[in-house]
């Protein structure tokens, strides 16, 4: 048997190519292990505190929860709703600024509850002094029997292109509402707020984002046999039709 060996300057163009990784490879770990200079003048030794007292002449939250479901379920349920109370809370309260809060009142209404579908509409308003306060708004739609928690898209059949037609739809349902808009609606946005009646899907939007605070919070319903063509089996809204 007869063995050929290769000099080296055989396959010139691939010992460049390794060399220029193995090099590459090195200046990478290099780098990693170079720490830029700390500037020890600016070291901050103690901190200055101030300090945010919220004590409201009026303070109450409340919300609801659900018993008659079973444990797993009931557990992702209410972690669902007490989250959603929490974090309305704390956007719009605990904040790292010296506010004076004279009034915090949470409430809720429920739009839907039947057929093992669940919507909830969370408000909380707060009063700081001035003409009047603010209220803003979240929502949670459940299925009572999973737990799971709906999203806008959840709603829709993800094999159509469902966006442009709802979109059309919701302009052409607040052209017809005559609301009193700030700015002109544009149709769904980016994390659309939403919940559900035994009738309609309503869109939803913060005080100021489209109308102003003496109408109230912006709302778009659009009824589902004007979208039944756009969802799928599926989709909860196929148990309220």
């Amino acid at each position: 048997m007869i063995y050929f060996s290769y000099p080296k300057s055989y396959f010139p163009h691939k010992a460049i190519e390794i060399k220029s990784k193995v090099d590459t490879i090195f200046q990478n770990d290099i780098s990693k292990l170079e720490q830029p200079e700390k500037d020890y003048s600016r070291v901050t030794e103690k901190a200055e505190l101030e300090e945010q007292k919220i004590s409201p002449e009026e303070f109450k939250l409340l919300y609801p929860y659900v018993n008659n479901l079973t444990e797993d379920t009931k557990q992702k349920v209410n972690s669902a709703i007490s989250d959603t109370e929490v974090n309305l809370f704390k956007n719009n309260v605990l904040i790292t600024s010296p506010i004076d809060f004279k009034t915090i009142i949470s409430g809720y209404s429920v739009p839907l509850n039947q057929k093992g579908l669940l919507s909830v509409l969370f408000e909380l308003y707060y009063y700081t002094g001035g003409a009047h306060g603010n209220t803003v708004y979240d929502s949670l739609s459940i299925d009572l029997n999973s737990g799971e928690i709906y999203k806008l898209n959840d709603l829709f059949n993800p094999k159509l292109n469902y966006i442009p037609q709802l979109n059309e739809i919701s302009i052409r349902k607040a052209k017809e509402g005559g609301v009193p808009l700030l700015t002109e609606y544009k149709g769904l946005t980016e994390d659309q707020k939403f919940y559900l009646t035994p009738t309609f899907l309503v869109l939803y939007y913060q005080l100021y984002e489209y109308t102003p605070y003496a109408y109230g919070r912006f709302e778009v319903k659009i009824p589902y046999t004007e979208i039944q063509s756009l969802i799928y089996p599926l989709s909860p809204i196929q148990k309220l039709l």
